[in-house]
Parts: structure tokens; C-alpha cells; sequence
């Protein structure tokens, strides 16, 4: 990745870059070269990548928290703001978010 990134003159932010070891991988350290200087990028169990997250077992309940908690957060919303809606109003309301 250090020579891909070299040959296209795009530099990787160290600060963002996180590894996460899949399965029953043995512990290593990762390094990353920038400017000169030598960066050990942090191990992390869960990883969110293109709105998706992965944990390192490949299980789908970190998602599905997120979105369940996303979802109460949008109805506890609608609640308070809302001492009576119809359900077209309702469905036109959670659909925006």
C-alpha cells in the first residue's frame, strides 16, 4: 500500500487508518510510513466502512444497533413533537430521515 501510495502521490491519514484482524489471527503490529516518520496504526474490533459497520468476528449486531438505535431516535422524535399524526403524515415524517 506504501508503494501504491508513493507512485500516486496520494498519502494515507494515519490518524484515520485502523486495522481490524478478522477470525483467529495472531496478534502483529502494523506500521505506516509518512512523512519520514513511522506510525503503528490501532487495532480496533469494530470498523466503519462505507456506512457499514464490520467487527472482527464478521457479526451484523453492531449494524443492527446502530440502526435500531437511529430508528427509536427518530420515532421518540416524531412523539414529542406530536401530540396526534395521521399515519400518511407519519410515513411522509420517518421516510425524510
Amino acid at each position: 500500500m506504501e508503494s501504491w501510495s508513493e507512485q500516486w502521490l496520494l498519502s494515507f491519514n494515519t490518524e484515520k487508518c485502523k486495522v481490524t484482524k478478522l477470525g483467529a489471527v495472531e496478534n502483529g503490529q502494523y506500521f505506516l510510513h509518512d512523512n519520514n516518520k513511522q506510525t503503528e496504526l490501532l487495532c480496533c474490533d469494530n470498523v466503519k466502512d462505507l456506512g457499514v459497520w464490520i467487527s472482527k468476528h464478521l457479526k451484523w449486531s453492531k449494524q443492527w444497533n446502530t440502526a435500531a438505535n437511529k430508528a427509536m431516535s427518530v420515532l421518540g422524535m416524531i412523539k414529542r413533537s406530536f401530540s396526534y399524526i395521521s399515519i400518511e403524515s407519519f410515513k411522509i415524517l420517518y421516510e425524510c430521515h
